[in-house]
């Protein structure tokens, strides 16, 4: 029997029942519906909630409430909760009435309320990812609807959205896969990212099963692009880069835009770094008065030619007080690291970030506290370059050769030039050499170095011989403890081969640095990947890897204080490479104006002499200027190499019962 109440909401919904009192479905005011204790859903997230609430606000509720009859002519909802909580936020909302009629099945009187609620939610499976994915993308292509308005209907956001109709792009054998479980969403998310359906697949199908990670496809698709985490993206930034009209790939499915944004344009990249850093360069010249400022996008690791330094001026009371504190609390977090267990009571995170702060502080009131002398300042200079993590770095104080004289006579001290012709040395000339050796040692540095970059080059041609390199050095290593007279470094840190000032024989190091750009093209963008593409790999694609790791690990420079009996051994195993690769270093060096300038008169004529001169040709030297004899030499030093780059003769080792010390290298019991 249907109830009679005062209440009009009642009475309306008393109206709408079918005229059997037992029919099973009726219309209830939505403000006649409470939850039932006896519904066995207890939690509900609150996005589902907003993602019902919209979908019932579009087109109405689809699926029945549960109902059975509750006290005071109120009913109580045994299944569907959720659906009565969406429909509640949306009266809150003002999108519809309070007393709204709900249609409801009605539980007999003998219906078990608690078995009610739970049938209906232990059948329920949800849509298959697939599934879901497909009818996204036919509502948006077939149907027309716009993803903003798919947005509103479903109460997701416009990003969840664009994620859904980026996966319905993907190849339907690659959805029927995920479909049937033999791929992940994860894998799917990365091959959304290919545009091409057959690279789609080649990506996942086509790969060895330990290929087809998430992380490996994800390289493929942005192979070629440049991270945000990329120095030069660090210093541009992504806004400048942008303002400048250059693209950016965006990954949908990255959880930030760092992780998910890359650069699609490198030129640009790198033409607005440059330009950066040449405004930072003139701004600084500017401002602190240097003759000359210079932009690089790599930092100079080494400048050959004299400096100046600045000098150290006392800080005044204020400052003076603040850096002895600094340096007081630096001890104390010192101390506390040095405590086991003291510093288990403490944030080390936040203690290491102090520290990291006061060191920067700390640097900041000593360059506050120095000073260049203003008249060195103009006959020198800086440059200014882009670290590793994309901040500005600059190098102060660089004397370039043309103002070498000028900077000696202010100090009144000699040039490296002097120092040759047996005036007095002052602070500005060069490391000397070996004492039987006629470069100096900057220059010998110099030449070792070209040489190294040759013997890299031609390294990365011969596979075998880097195997062969390889090996040696880690049987050295684990057989013979041994390590300081061996060239290939198997830490693969490698030398600085920054270019000499040579430029005429700059050559080499272009050869050398265009082979690691192509590698760095072809290889994944994140060592994530690399296990991954190194498994895959062809022998011969890893053999030819191998050999260009081996070259950028080849060691063989000579710096300016290096004399001991570890170089001649270090030296010896560069000449038994050399003959293994054929190296000539005819074809990477030659005689140039900046060589024939940094050594005396004496070198000149003897590799004239070496050369096959004429024997006026080298009388005539002997009396020329040097800047003539330059011009004139030049012509006859075609096919001419100094000491240091010639095919070294191989040193026998010593004999077995020579007693060599600690420096014969034995193997190891």
């Amino acid at each position: 029997m249907t109830k009679t109440t005062k209440n009009p909401a009642a009475a309306a919904a008393a109206k709408i029942e079918t005229p059997d009192d037992k029919a099973p479905i009726i219309f209830v005011p939505l403000n006649q519906l409470t939850p039932s204790p006896k519904n066995v859903r207890r939690y509900h997230s609150e996005d589902g909630i907003t993602e019902l609430a919209a979908s019932i606000r579009f087109r109405g509720l689809l699926q029945n409430l549960c109902v059975s009859e509750g006290k005071g002519g109120k009913y109580q909802v045994d299944a569907g909760a959720r659906r009565l909580k969406a429909m509640r936020r949306l009266v809150s909302q003002g999108h519809l009435l309070a007393y709204h009629p709900v249609k409801c099945r009605r539980a007999a009187p003998d219906e078990s309320a608690l078995d009610t609620s739970l049938a209906e939610n232990f059948h329920r499976e949800n849509m298959n990812a697939a599934e879901e994915i497909v009818a996204f993308g036919q509502l948006h292509k077939k149907e027309g609807v716009a993803p903003e308005e798919i947005a509103a209907r479903y109460g997701i956001s416009h990003m969840t959205v664009r994620r859904r109709l980026a996966l319905a792009n993907l190849s339907p054998k690659i959805i029927d896969a995920l479909a049937s479980g033999d791929v992940t969403l994860e894998q799917c998310e990365a091959a959304a990212l290919i545009e091409d359906r057959k690279r789609q697949e080649a990506a996942i199908f086509d790969a060895p099963t330990w290929q087809r990670s998430a992380a490996h496809i994800r390289a493929i698709a942005t192979d070629g692009r440049v991270g945000l985490s990329d120095r030069f993206a660090v210093f541009v930034g992504l806004p400048a880069y942008e303002a400048a009209g250059g693209a950016v790939f965006r990954d949908l499915f990255a959880d930030t835009d760092e992780d998910g944004a890359y650069i699609e344009d490198r030129a640009l990249l790198m033409r607005l770094a440059a330009e950066k850093i040449e405004r930072e360069a003139e701004a600084i010249r500017t401002a602190e008065g240097w003759q000359w400022a210079e932009g690089a996008l790599d930092a100079p690791t080494r400048w050959t030619g004299p400096r100046i330094h600045p000098q150290e001026l006392p800080l005044n009371a204020k400052d003076e007080k603040r850096r002895q504190k600094l340096i007081a609390r630096n001890d104390e977090i010192e101390a506390i690291f040095q405590n086991g267990d003291e510093a288990e009571q403490y944030d080390a995170d936040a203690l290491s970030d102090e520290s990291d702060k006061i060191a920067a502080d700390l640097d900041a009131l000593r360059e506050k506290a120095s000073r260049y002398e203003p008249a060195e300042a103009a006959l020198a200079g800086v440059v200014v370059s882009v670290d590793e993590r994309g901040a500005l770095t600059v190098s102060r104080g660089l004397v370039k050769s043309d103002q070498a004289r000028a900077l000696a006579d202010q100090r009144g001290e000699a040039t490296a030039e002097d120092t040759e012709q047996g005036a007095a040395p002052g602070n500005v000339v060069p490391l000397p050499a070996e004492p039987d050796s006629p470069y100096s040692g900057a220059l010998l540095c110099d030449l070792t170095k070209t040489r190294t970059a040759a013997l890299a080059v031609e390294i990365a041609k011969r596979p075998d011989v880097a195997l062969a390199c390889s090996v040696h050095a880690l049987a050295s290593s684990l057989f013979y403890r041994c390590t300081y007279n061996v060239v290939v470094d198997m830490n693969a840190r490698g030398p600085n081969l920054d270019t000499t000032p040579d430029g005429e024989n700059a050559a080499v190091f272009a050869a050398f640095s265009e082979a690691e750009d192509a590698w760095r093209a072809r290889l994944p963008k994140k060592q994530e990947a690399l296990f991954d593409w190194c498994l895959d790999a062809k022998p011969d694609v890893l053999l030819a890897l191998l050999a260009q790791c081996v070259a950028m690990s080849t060691n063989a420079v000579q710096l300016p204080h290096e004399q001991s009996a570890h170089v001649a051994k270090k030296m010896n195993h560069a000449a038994q490479i050399a003959q293994a690769v054929s190296l000539d270093m005819t074809k990477h060096w030659t005689a140039s104006d900046v060589f024939l300038k940094r050594v005396s008169k004496a070198v000149i004529t003897k590799a004239a002499t070496e050369a096959g001169a004429p024997g006026e040709i080298v009388a005539a030297l002997t009396k020329l200027p040097k800047g003539e004899a330059v011009a004139k030499a030049k012509k006859h030093l075609s096919a001419w190499l100094p000491d240091p780059l010639r095919a070294a003769a191989i040193a026998a080792p010593p004999d077995a019962d020579e007693d060599a010390g600690e420096d014969y290298d034995e193997i190891a019991a």
